[in-house]
């Protein structure tokens, strides 16, 4: 019976088949007529290898699937008591303010401080002057006129004493006085700054499509900018989590990448591609997407095979030959972890001819090989050196890192010996895996992203330190660190359980050095995430399975692999990187430091204009020549800051130069430098000087009417 993987209860049993994910956590029951069978836990743990379950590692977790074989599981947690629910919950934690957030909500309190005083100022000195003016009785009001004296126009100017009373003209005096004061603060306070930092995120946001960067969350775009520290998976997003063939012995020939530097013999190279394409339950289906890489199904180790064959043989077709041989297959032993091997007995063109061939762990594929196939495609007795030789190979591939396979088999006449019983007494077969004939010793590995080494050293050079963070063994990790340039020789690589059993000031003091955490779980990945954020850092996580998707969540940016990533991790991320490239994070970073440049160069512009404003009303209130900047022309410039200033600095492309310095970090409070704080300043004293010249000397220059509105619309034109 079928139902919903929603409707699974405790106590149920489940029947799980080849390529189905696990939808609950369980217990193995049994195989379904084999002995066990095999998870890929990769996207909860992010560990490459495949895991054995069977009645000695019984336990199935969700969200896992199933690599190779059935089995029957009793379920022991659904939901959210699930790992795969566990999960789910870590990730309803609220979002928290970036870093730029909370420096420009310090800065807004700044400056509002500023505006706040600036206008308080400025309403009390005009004030008290004008209440100084009333308790004398006069004000002395200049006027000038132009008059033709014999056919030459000159200007005649006069001062004139008027009487001044509390009436309702003073009270209008004292409300325009009111308006210019809240003119300023409104003006000193950068409130077009938000729509400066929205253009610039959305403008970002819109550019980084091209550089397959998917933002789902705006603020993300600058934060990444910041970022001081990147923890990446190993899994998928500095490997291509796909195992490859990349070096090993084969037909009597060493070689060190992939294609062959030989030609093997055409007969061996057909024998080999058959025993690949024959012994095997896994299949390589052709990309999804143009430029993909192909889909796996079955074991990993056995899809690496299927891709490696057609480079030895010129058979390619696995399929066409599958068919060809599907009424001529006599017996399957399939893999155990306890035999560590499997086999297919195969009835090859001559009726009465068998070949058995053989893989499994090279050391007793090797073991039970009496002779091996020679450069030539001859067949040779394997003498003790051969052996030596051959050994030392495994050893030296396992010390890179790779997981070794070898490959034999051997021609029968007849199929006495490995077919003498009923089917009912299948399990009770010992097949003749012993006299084999070698063919290959393969190392297999996750490779490293060809893009991956350049990309990290990019950001080391823009002072960002980059963390892998593993499910894998602490072996294979260091080795593909080092291979990432990750793993220095001052660095320090720790296990998930060393890790686990420290404490956080024990953690802090290891942060510094700390490069490879390996055979780690969910939440250590995000409590090393927690703590580089209490230590001060801007931390970005990198990761492509369900299992990152805590510390997706946790980090000031979570950047999720697009093609290889899971749903879950999508979510919690705040970027997808679309094309799984980690070269792409580099111009998240350039992007998000162009980002807050722009917004640095907007704060520039209008902090020089607030203050050069602010200034000049506060002098000319307090030396009595009123205010020469009105309320109106105030708001107008306000306007313009705005909305085309905004645009205009706030969409500017990013340089290369940007990656050639350090972090802004943490450590910059507010974001203003030395050398901002220089330009304002500077600039700002350049404007107050200009404008006061022109408010106190202006009119005698021109020869116009001193506080007139043609002086003051000179004084506004200068100002714009």
């Amino acid at each position: 019976m079928e139902i919903s993987s929603d409707d699974l209860m405790v106590g149920d049993i489940a029947l799980l088949k080849q390529g189905e994910r696990v939808p609950a956590d369980g217990v193995f029951v049994d195989g379904c007529g084999t002995p066990e069978c095999r998870l890929d836990q990769s996207a909860m743990t992010g560990e490459s290898a495949a895991v054995v379950i069977n009645p000695k590692n019984p336990v199935m977790i969700s969200g896992a699937i199933v690599e190779d074989g059935l089995a029957r599981m009793l379920v022991v947690a659904v939901g959210e008591s699930s790992q795969y629910g566990i999960l789910f919950k870590n990730l309803q934690e609220d979002d928290e303010q970036t870093p730029l957030e909370e420096k420009l909500d310090t800065l807004a309190r700044w400056i509002g401080y500023f505006g706040m005083v600036a206008g308080s100022l400025i309403f009390a000195v005009l004030l008290i002057v004008y209440a100084i003016q009333i308790a004398t009785g006069t004000e002395t009001i200049s006027k000038c006129l132009d008059v033709l004296d014999v056919n030459v126009y000159r200007t005649v100017c006069w001062d004139r004493e008027i009487d001044l009373k509390w009436d309702t003209e003073a009270l209008s005096k004292i409300t325009e006085f009111a308006i210019v004061a809240i003119t300023i603060i409104v003006v000193a306070v950068p409130e077009g700054l938000p729509l400066a930092v929205a253009i610039s995120l959305a403008y970002s946001m819109q550019q980084m499509m091209t550089d397959q960067c998917l933002v789902r969350r705006l603020a993300a775009c600058e934060t990444m900018g910041g970022a001081t520290t990147i923890c990446s998976d190993k899994t998928g997003t500095l490997t291509e989590n796909r195992m490859s063939v990349v070096k090993g012995w084969l037909l009597g020939n060493t070689f060190e990448s992939i294609p062959l530097g030989f030609t093997p013999d055409a007969h061996a190279a057909n024998v080999f591609f058959n025993g690949v394409a024959l012994n095997s339950t896994a299949n390589v289906a052709p990309p999804k997407v143009p430029g993909g890489l192909p889909e796996f199904t079955g074991p990993k180790t056995e899809c690496a095979l299927l891709v490696f064959a057609p480079h030895v043989s010129n058979e390619s077709n696995y399929q066409h030959l599958r068919k060809t041989y599907k009424d001529k297959i006599v017996k399957m032993f399939p893999f155990t972890s306890d035999r560590k091997r499997m086999s297919v007995a195969v009835q090859v063109d001559d009726d009465s001819a068998y070949r058995l061939y053989t893989k499994g762990a090279s050391e007793l594929i090797l073991e039970r090989s009496a002779y091996m196939v020679g450069k030539d495609g001859q067949i040779t007795s394997i003498t003790d050196t051969d052996r030596e030789q051959l050994n030392q190979l495994i050893e030296d591939l396992a010390d890179q890192g790779l997981r070794t396979i070898g490959l034999a088999y051997r021609e029968f006449s007849d199929t006495r010996e490995f077919v003498e019983a009923d089917d009912d007494d299948d399990d009770e077969i010992d097949p003749p895996e012993y006299e084999l004939t070698l063919q290959a010793i393969v190392g297999i590995m996750d490779p490293i992203r060809k893009e991956v080494p350049g990309a990290v050293k990019t950001c080391q050079q823009a002072g960002i330190v980059v963390r892998m963070v593993t499910g894998d063994n602490l072996k294979t990790a260091v080795k593909i660190a080092k291979d990432c340039g990750i793993y220095t020789l001052d660095g320090l690589a720790l296990n998930g359980p060393d890790f686990r059993s420290m404490s956080d000031t024990e953690i802090d003091r290891i942060l510094p050095r700390l490069q490879v955490l390996a055979r780690s779980i969910p939440t250590d990945k995000k409590r090393l995430v927690k703590r580089l954020k209490a230590n001060k850092q801007v931390v970005a996580v990198t990761g492509d399975g369900t299992n990152d998707a805590p510390a997706l969540k946790a980090a000031h940016v979570g950047l999720a692999m697009g093609r290889s990533g899971t749903d879950v991790a999508k979510q919690a991320s705040d970027i997808v990187i679309l094309d799984d490239n980690f070269a792409s994070i580099v111009m998240a970073v350039l992007w998000g430091r162009c980002v807050y440049d722009n917004i640095k160069k907007f704060l520039q512009f209008q902090l020089t204009v607030n203050f050069a404003a602010v200034a000049v009303a506060l002098v000319a209130a307090l030396s009595d020549r009123g205010t020469p900047l009105t309320a109106t022309q105030l708001l107008w410039v306000n306007l313009i800051m705005d909305t085309l200033a905004a645009l205009a600095l706030a969409t500017e492309k990013p340089t290369p130069d940007l990656l050639e310095r350090k972090p802004y970090g943490l450590d910059e409070k507010v974001p203003i430098s030395a050398v901002m704080w220089r330009n304002i300043l500077g600039q700002a004293v350049y404007q107050i000087t200009v404008l006061l010249l022109i408010i106190y000397f202006g009119a005698e220059w021109l020869g116009i009417e001193d506080k007139g509105t043609a002086h003051y619309t000179i004084v506004f034109n200068a100002f714009v």
